[in-house]
C-alpha cells in the first residue's frame, strides 16, 4: 500500500485501523487510529499502545512498508 523511505513520509490519511507497518523488514506494528500504533517492545514486557518514537535508531524511524489485510 505505502513503501516509503521514511516513517515521516507515510501519509496518515490514507491509514486505516489495522494497518501493519513493517520497519526496516524485521519489525511490525499495527495502526490502532490517531497516530498510535500497537507494537511490540521488550522494554514494555510485551505488546503495548504507542504514539511513533521517531528517534535516530528507534523502530519508527527509516524505511518502511505500510501493508493492508485483505478480505
Amino acid at each position: 500500500m505505502q513503501d516509503v523511505a521514511s516513517f515521516d513520509d507515510v501519509d496518515a490519511s490514507k491509514l486505516l485501523p489495522g494497518d501493519v507497518a513493517a520497519f526496516h523488514g524485521v519489525h511490525v506494528a499495527a495502526f490502532v487510529g490517531n497516530d498510535t500504533w500497537m507494537d511490540s517492545d521488550f522494554r514494555h514486557q510485551g505488546v503495548g499502545v504507542m504514539r511513533p518514537n521517531r528517534r535516530r535508531g528507534g523502530w519508527f524511524y527509516g524505511e518502511v512498508k505500510i501493508l493492508r489485510w485483505k478480505n
